[in-house]
C-alpha cells in the first residue's frame, strides 16, 4: 500500500509537505504541488479518509436516518439530499432504523464516531430529543415535532393543508362519501392529514369515513379492500 513517504520520496519534499497539499492547510510552492500531484497520479496513492477525518474534524458526509427504506416518500426525499450533497462535496449514508430507537441511537453514534458534517432525521422515537442533545454534529429532523428546547432545526410540510386540499379535490370533481385511509396516528404526518380531511368534511358537510393505513404498497392494498367491503358506496378514497 502507498504511504505518504512513498510520495514524499518520489516527488523530493517532505512528508508534511505532501499532508499540506493534501489537505490544503498551507501555502506549498507551485513546482512543489506540481511534483507532488505528479507521484500521487503516478502511484494512484488514495488518501485514508478516516485518518483525515479526525485531523480536519470533518469527515465531508452526511448521515440519512429513517425509520423506513421501503416509504417511497423518504425514497424521494433522500434522493434529493443525495443529489444535492454530492453536487456540494459530501457523500450520504443511509441509515435504516427499522423503527428501533436501540438502532437509531447506535446509528447516531457511529456518525458522530465518523466525524459526519450532520444529520438529517425522521424518527418516531419518544426519545428523539434526548438523543439530539446528546449529538455533537448538527441534526436536521423532517417532518416530526421537536421540543421547543431542542437544538435541531426542524422542517416539515403542512400536512394537514395537504390533507384538507386532497379532500376538496375530491369534492370538487363531484365526490361526497369520501373515505380516508388514515395514515399511522403514531406519525405526525398522519395526525395532521387526518385532521385535514376532518377540516373538509366539516366545511363541506360530509359524515367522515375512514380505515387505518400504513406507509407501504400492501397495507394500501389491504385497506382498499377493507374500504370496499365497508363502505360499498363511497364515491372517492383519500390516501394519506
Amino acid at each position: 500500500m502507498v504511504k505518504i513517504s512513498d510520495i514524499a520520496k518520489l516527488a523530493d519534499v517532505s512528508s508534511a509537505t505532501v499532508s499540506r497539499v493534501l489537505n490544503g492547510t498551507a501555502n506549498v510552492s507551485s513546482e512543489k504541488k506540481e511534483r507532488v500531484l505528479s507521484a500521487i497520479s503516478e502511484t494512484g496513492y488514495k488518501p485514508n479518509e478516516i485518518a483525515r477525518s479526525l485531523y480536519k474534524k470533518s469527515s465531508r458526509i452526511i448521515g440519512y436516518v429513517v425509520p423506513s427504506v421501503r416509504n417511497i416518500f423518504l425514497n424521494e426525499i433522500g434522493c434529493a439530499i443525495e443529489s444535492e450533497a454530492f453536487g456540494s462535496g459530501y457523500k450520504v449514508i443511509l441509515c435504516n432504523t427499522d423503527e428501533s430507537a436501540e438502532k437509531e441511537s447506535q446509528y447516531i453514534e457511529m456518525l458522530m464516531s465518523m466525524n459526519a458534517d450532520g444529520i438529517i432525521i425522521m424518527s418516531n422515537n419518544d426519545m428523539i430529543n434526548e438523543e439530539i442533545e446528546k449529538c455533537r454534529i448538527p441534526v436536521v429532523v423532517l417532518d416530526q415535532k421537536a421540543d421547543t428546547d431542542c437544538s435541531a432545526a426542524v422542517v416539515q410540510s403542512d400536512n394537514r393543508r395537504g390533507g384538507f386540499m386532497a379532500a376538496e379535490h375530491l369534492v370538487k370533481c363531484g365526490c361526497r362519501q369520501i373515505v380516508q385511509m388514515r395514515g399511522p396516528q403514531k406519525y405526525l404526518s398522519g395526525v395532521q392529514r387526518f385532521e385535514g380531511y376532518i377540516e373538509a368534511c366539516e366545511k363541506y358537510g360530509m359524515e367522515p369515513h375512514y380505515v387505518d393505513a400504513g406507509y407501504d404498497f400492501e397495507s394500501g392494498i389491504d385497506s382498499a379492500k377493507e374500504i370496499l367491503r365497508l363502505f360499498p358506496n363511497a364515491d372517492g378514497i383519500l390516501a394519506s
